[in-house]
């Protein structure tokens, strides 16, 4: 019998983002709740047969569901809890309160109905094809059902705040501070006149740091398919590229009309060498971005001020690379061997690895209480300052999954039951201590101070 989904949250709660039914954080894993018009309470059960992605902002979290139909119309359904002050969640829970201070909610209620009616999207004719949260705002990408693939154009919404143009809607924060009614980011300005004859584009990767974003599209013309990249939001230290400003760290400077700080209307990512030979998804930390490349090398765009982009470009082999707020993670294999490589600031123990002076170089392996080749590295995620990691044991009853975590715990988000920073890989659930009631665990996320664990069949 296949066993449902179940998702498990812990950490920072201030406005309801770990969906418990409370505003009080969690220091350890407990169920998420869903609001469902079938039922008078919420309840734990997921309210789909999978979770997709798991997108976190400040204050508020955002989950992508899929669920299975007898026909072959596949129907994904979004959902969010937490802060929707900012309009980030939609108009449906923006209208639930006639107080602006308490728009939002404890618990996971459906949001994706009243944010197609308000954009003039029809689920009919467009499937949810991804989510992605900024510190205040929420993106969605929008999927044509059309089988033909060269014709169609995916739509890209957003809404919440728009403190650095974070929308990419072409609108300042003075003329938009902030829509909880989605609006369209208007991606054929951007993509259409400098590639001449587009018939078609897919977004085939959305990534968010706090204030900017990027994503990355396959363009269908005439001649053939191409790759590339657009970005907008916060790019004063260059996290968007080249030939937007030079960052400096002169506050005279700083305040001059000449400084780019953001960008509200997206452009193509400058350098452009790289769009060809993508491999996604990008890494986006707060003032920084890495690109990672076919050829397992890596770029890194933006400040260096903690280290995070610091030695990047002597690496090879390369299959992942993830960011935290101030941080650079980079997943290798070599010869069956795996390790992950961390660089950037470690204040709370974020990097993994033991640094014996604060000032020395930064960039080394995560050290594991065990050799590599004794768990099968399945994935990571990283939060604003820790990480975690999902990796599979061989037993004799099969394969165990357990989820490893570090850095920053103020708020008891890596579910150890305190609060007390993390610096070196700790086993935070395995199915020895918590048993294996909802089957394994089969995905992890990370956000502001939270982590997410989906257990299943």
């Amino acid at each position: 019998m296949r066993l449902p989904q179940c998702i498990l949250s812990a950490g920072s709660n201030a406005q309801g983002q770990l969906g418990h039914g409370n505003l009080d954080d969690s220091h350890t894993f407990q169920s998420c709740l869903f609001y469902s018009s079938t039922s008078s309470e919420p309840q734990s059960d997921l309210p789909g047969d999978r979770v997709l992605s798991i997108k976190c902002g400040a204050n508020h979290t955002v989950l992508l569901l899929e669920r299975d139909q007898s026909n072959s119309h596949t129907v994904r359904e979004l959902w969010g809890c937490g802060d929707g002050r900012k309009g980030q969640l939609g108009p449906a829970i923006w209208r639930d309160s006639s107080e602006p201070a308490k728009r939002g909610s404890v618990v996971f209620r459906r949001i994706d109905e009243d944010i197609l009616v308000a954009a003039s999207i029809s689920p009919c004719d467009y499937i949810i094809a991804d989510v992605a949260c900024s510190w205040e705002s929420t993106f969605i990408v929008c999927r044509p059902r059309l089988s033909d693939t060269f014709r169609a154009r995916d739509i890209l919404i957003s809404m919440g705040n728009n403190d650095h143009g974070d929308l990419g809607v072409g609108l300042s924060p003075a003329e938009l501070p902030y829509s909880e009614k989605p609006m369209p980011v208007f991606l054929e300005n951007i993509l259409g006149p400098c590639l001449g004859a587009v018939s078609g584009f897919r977004l085939i990767n959305l990534s968010s740091g706090q204030h900017h974003v990027i994503a990355t599209f396959h363009i269908f013309h005439e001649s053939g398919e191409t790759t590339t990249v657009i970005g907008w939001g916060a790019c004063r230290h260059g996290q968007l590229g080249g030939n937007i400003q030079a960052y400096t760290t002169n506050k005279r400077q700083q305040k001059s009309p000449n400084v780019v700080s953001f960008l509200s209307r997206p452009r193509l990512l400058a350098p452009l060498d790289f769009a060809s030979n993508l491999a996604s998804p990008i890494g986006l930390g707060s003032q920084h971005t890495v690109v990672l490349h076919r050829s397992g090398s890596i770029t890194g765009l933006g400040s260096n001020r903690k280290n995070q982009i610091m030695g990047l470009t002597t690496f090879s082999g390369i299959t992942a690379v993830h960011c935290t707020w101030n941080g650079t993670y980079m997943y290798q294999e070599i010869n069956g061997e795996w390790r992950i490589y961390s660089t950037g600031s470690n204040n709370k123990g974020q990097l993994g690895h033991k640094l014996e002076r604060l000032d020395e170089l930064s960039l080394a392996p995560v050290e594991f209480p065990f050799e590599p080749a004794t768990y099968r590295f399945i994935n990571m995620a990283c939060g604003s300052e820790h990480v975690v990691t999902l990796l599979e044991k061989s037993q004799p009853e099969g394969e165990l999954s357990e989820v490893w975590g570090w850095g920053w715990n103020e708020h008891g988000n890596l579910g150890l039951g305190h609060t007390a920073d993390v610096h070196l890989p700790t086993r935070l659930w395995s199915p020895s201590k918590h048993g294996s009631a909802y089957g394994r665990v089969v995905a992890v996320s990370a956000g502001c101070g939270t982590t997410w664990i989906v257990l299943g069949e």
